[in-house]
């Protein structure tokens, strides 16, 4: 095991924490205390964001071919020639912003529950689906696959997101916590994810409790935990992207 980790028994499992950082120095005058390893991910009301009016038919962007489908149930596609196209809201592009703006640090519930994004209900890929997967890609050569599916209907772009989100508070393994190897500057950012993220609970129980959940998937993503959108893979996933 690292010497530059620790292991408490919490849960009947073992949990990553890592060590406490070293108090930091006073500021300089002189000199910016602005770091963007320590600054905090966006808040609830940063994901409160007016969306561009969008149409139904005209809110799907298509991509490269996705349309393998899964041994999962699912609607399939009226033509086997059609092609899975991604809605627009979800659509990755390196050359746009996304109409809204969600942090994966914070649960989607204000989004659904906020009138302002009825697209956001709508389904998620055109022709619908009941499971889709999303490849959440990590350090160098680390990747999660979540799987995205409903009992009835179809995967909405909410159902993604809400997916995306649990799957991120998921632990991770000591295994997963070691494959970052030797690239201290990307450990050193995800420890500073872990604790920015604790320190964001105002209430001392709740922190405390969090804090002894170890790190979690969404730390490793560090500073870049904005949603930016899914593309297509090869093998009909869709791969997940990230903003600052």
């Amino acid at each position: 095991m690292s010497p530059s980790m620790k292991t408490v028994h919490f849960a009947s499992a073992d949990i990553v924490i890592p060590p406490s950082p070293a108090p930091s120095p006073p500021p300089s005058p002189t000199r910016s205390s602005y770091s963007p390893l320590s600054s905090s991910p966006a808040t609830p009301e940063d994901v409160r964001l007016p969306l561009e009016p969008l149409t139904p038919m005209g809110c799907l962007s298509q991509l490269p071919d996705a349309a393998v489908d899964y041994p999962v149930t699912s609607i399939m596609s009226p033509s086997s020639d059609d092609p899975l196209r991604i809605h627009s809201l979800l659509a990755y592009s390196p050359d746009r912003t996304l109409p809204f703006r969600y942090n994966l640090v914070s649960s989607p519930s204000s989004l659904a529950a906020d009138a302002t994004y009825p697209h956001l209900h709508e389904p998620a890929t055109r022709p619908s689906r009941q499971a889709l997967c999303v490849v959440v890609p990590w350090a160098t050569t680390g990747e999660w696959h979540v799987l995205v599916k409903v009992d009835t209907g179809h995967v909405t772009c909410l159902d993604v997101l809400h997916a995306l989100h649990r799957d991120l508070r998921r632990r991770v393994t000591h295994a997963e916590y070691r494959a970052i190897g030797a690239d201290m500057d990307a450990r050193r950012r995800v420890d500073a994810a872990y604790f920015a993220r604790c320190g964001r609970i105002l209430d001392s129980a709740a922190r405390a409790a969090e804090e002894k959940q170890g790190v979690k998937r969404v730390d490793f993503l560090a500073e870049r935990a904005t949603f930016g959108g899914l593309s297509a893979r090869a093998d009909g996933s869709w791969c997940l992207h990230t903003w600052l």
